[in-house]
């Protein structure tokens, strides 16, 4: 039978060398976190929102599913400025530019 330190051992070796990043990221300068988020916004904005639009312009939505998608969004921007203010969330969409898909 295998001593179960050495299995526990040999299994955190092998872990993924990604595990350490949110450490990295809150050793980051308040700038670079503040461009990372740009980052971050723009991709999820030009690749994953853009992709998901086109490809719900097949299917029938209902409101539940619009109203939905909006929640999504928003949970997103919530996310990502650390905030549950929605007034906040309306505001960094409004400087965005980023309309819901509601009011596309």
């Amino acid at each position: 039978m295998h001593d179960p330190g050495y299995l526990n051992a040999h299994w955190m070796s092998r872990k993924s060398p990604f595990i350490g990043l949110p450490m990295q990221f809150l050793e980051k300068s308040e700038e670079q976190r503040r461009n990372s988020e740009l980052v971050t916004l723009k991709l999820v904005l030009s690749k994953c929102v853009s992709v998901l639009l086109y490809g719900l312009e097949a299917c029938p939505l209902n409101a539940l599913d619009i109203r939905s998608l909006d929640f999504v969004i928003n949970r997103f921007f919530m996310k990502l400025f650390k905030t549950t203010d929605f007034e906040i969330v309306k505001y960094c969409r409004h400087i965005f530019r980023f309309e819901l898909p509601s009011v596309r």
